[in-house]
């Protein structure tokens, strides 16, 4: 009996789900980048949520779908609320991802041609 627990155990751990496979590279992207070695704020987490979810959703159009609702639990003294975030919260961190989306997409484009002879190619430093 508990063999087969175990195995039962096993079989769970090693099946994931599309959606998860492409998630968490993302969200683990994203944790380097941006958090090294500390927990991201209530905001940065609903940002994250959110650009991993429409990330998902552009890469595996047959797995999570549209319409994205995000629920937060706040610990309110000693009790828990739920909240939904509003279609206005929404949209303001869909507007924050099309942004970052164009930075990045940006700061790729200057590597994309070689530099012209004796031009200097500076690289921004990450600040930390």
């Amino acid at each position: 009996m508990r063999e087969r627990e175990r195995e039962r155990e096993r079989e769970s751990k090693s099946r994931t789900l599309p959606c998860q496979q492409i998630a968490d590279p993302f969200l683990a992207f994203l944790r380097r980048v941006l958090w090294k070695d500390k927990s991201p704020s209530l905001g940065e987490g609903i940002l994250a949520t959110l650009w991993t979810l429409l990330h998902a959703i552009d890469t595996n159009p047959g797995g999570v779908a549209d319409p994205i609702q995000l629920i937060i639990l706040r610990r309110e003294a000693k009790q828990y609320e739920a909240r939904e975030l509003s279609d206005s919260e929404l949209g303001e961190h869909k507007q924050a991802v099309k942004e970052l989306e164009v930075h990045l997409a940006r700061q790729w484009e200057r590597f994309k041609e070689p530099p012209a002879e004796g031009e200097a190619v500076t690289v921004p430093m990450p600040e930390g």
